[in-house]
């Protein structure tokens, strides 16, 4: 259908070189431009729908987006396979599904390792104080 639109009843080599190319250059002037302007790219690409709120499947948002059944109760990146860890899912436009934990099923980082060993040192010396007394 698209070979049609492009370059008619031609079945040569040439006609189809001619229908390659073009959609080539189409496609990559197209991605120039969304990367160039952000609202042309929400425009040729969509946004981000948010599939998962708050560790449930947002069945609406899965309608819409034409997903018959429910997403698995234990999605891909879950530690314990369950989707109550999840606070927030978005299917992006490029298919790409984007799960953020909720803060509570979230590892610790080393920031946060790196506060808990000052307070255990202001424990300790706080301690020390006291029995060297």
């Amino acid at each position: 259908m698209v070979r049609n639109a492009i370059i008619g009843d031609d079945n040569s080599f040439a006609g189809g070189a001619v229908g390659a190319v073009t959609l080539v250059v189409v496609n990559t002037v197209v991605d120039r431009l969304a990367l160039a302007f952000p609202r042309f790219r929400v425009l040729v690409e969509g946004s981000a729908t948010v599939v998962v709120r708050d560790g449930r499947a947002d069945a609406g948002a899965l309608r819409k987006l034409g997903c018959g059944e429910p997403i698995s109760t234990t999605p891909f990146g879950c530690r314990t396979g369950n989707i109550g860890e999840v606070g927030t899912g978005r299917l992006e436009p490029g298919g790409q599904l984007i799960l953020t934990l909720k803060p509570e099923e979230q590892d610790a980082t080393h920031a946060d390792i790196a506060a808990l060993q000052r307070q255990l040192d202001r424990i300790e010396a706080s301690l020390t104080g006291r029995t060297g007394s």
